[in-house]
């Protein structure tokens, strides 16, 4: 059953659409209208425009919502195809994407952070190609500009700014203007914003847009779905890791720098979500990218002594993800 989403045939997207599709079907059964809230401005001209076409159908929301899933797992896998994240070519990527995706219930509606990891897909796609001369100043403006976007949609998402100087830190050599361009970048859209705030007269949403707060975790006990999933990713994030270890002097310059910087993204994103004004479930879809990808390589069996033992691991961790899923699935229905 894992060949059928390690491989890199055709015939495996029309295989992850039917998969995606079975799993949103929590979601679908019980759509909910988005409702955003004063800190999600932006979103919420969106869901505007939009309930032009949908009016108030919660479906169609839901069924964009799945359909946007579906497509970020296949822009992550070809992200990392383009990068050379891993020795061959596979679906993996996208096949993790949905399921982490599907963990939750509230992962299958429209909602800010569904948005909001578009962002962080095009700025990774920018961020890793730092290594490399061709038009060197419009991928570091699109980097900071993808990232200040994010900070606009979801404020806490603002720390993902610090990937733009970490990344001229440790996969370009230093240049002045490239920093300055990188600075541009980011302050482009809260520039166009506060524009179209005072031409619009709307600059009474400044006040409610920083949204966040100091560092939310909640005292109650953790139920039995909580404490699962957290140790079970804990666990293949574990097992990511050490793969990657292993590997890391097979690596080239690049690549090597390239896996730190979404190691550091990853870090990020988890402090995203503690800062988080509301700690809305949703909130934590921005760790699905970077956890796909460190997860991966144990489904791969990509070491070469040992290919059996790796082999049988990478099967082990395969229905390990499947066991996750179903048991999230059960433990917290809609």
């Amino acid at each position: 059953m894992l060949q059928l989403v390690r491989g890199n045939s055709p015939y495996t997207v029309l295989i992850l659409a039917i998969f995606t599709l079975l799993l949103k079907l929590q979601a679908l059964a019980h759509p909910l209208l988005p409702i955003p809230d004063a800190g999600h401005a932006l979103f919420g001209w969106l869901v505007w425009l939009l309930s032009g076409a949908f009016g108030k159908s919660a479906t169609a929301f839901s069924m964009l919502a799945v359909l946007m899933c579906f497509l970020q797992g296949i822009y992550l896998k070809a992200i990392a195809a383009k990068h050379r994240m891993f020795a061959r070519p596979s679906y993996l990527p996208a096949f993790i994407y949905i399921v982490l995706s599907s963990l939750h219930p509230a992962f299958g509606q429209f909602s800010a952070p569904l948005l909001m990891n578009w962002l962080l897909l095009g700025a990774l796609d920018a961020l890793l190609r730092f290594g490399r001369r061709e038009g060197a100043n419009r991928v570091v403006y699109n980097a900071g500009f993808l990232l200040g976007c994010a900070g606009i949609v979801h404020f806490p998402a603002i720390v993902f700014a610090l990937m733009v100087p970490l990344a001229l830190l440790w996969l370009r050599h230093f240049r002045p203007g490239e920093w300055i361009v990188a600075l541009l970048g980011i302050l482009s859209p809260f520039y166009f914003s506060l524009g179209l705030l005072f031409l619009f007269e709307k600059t009474s949403f400044i006040s409610s847009w920083p949204a966040w707060s100091l560092l939310h975790i909640p005292f109650e006990k953790p139920g039995a779905y909580l404490l699962v999933l957290l140790l079970v990713l804990l666990f293949l994030l574990g097992a990511g890791l050490l793969i990657l270890v292993r590997t890391l002097f097979q690596m080239t310059v690049t690549l090597r720098r390239g896996w730190a910087l979404i190691c550091f993204m990853l870090v990020l994103a988890i402090g995203s979500g503690l800062f988080s004004g509301k700690q809305q479930p949703e909130i934590w879809l921005c760790v699905a990218p970077c956890l796909t990808l460190i997860t991966t390589p144990p489904l791969l069996a990509e070491n070469q002594t040992g290919r059996r033992r790796s082999g049988r691991f990478a099967t082990f961790t395969f229905y390990l993800f499947l066991a996750l899923l179903v048991f999230c699935q059960l433990a917290l229905p809609t």
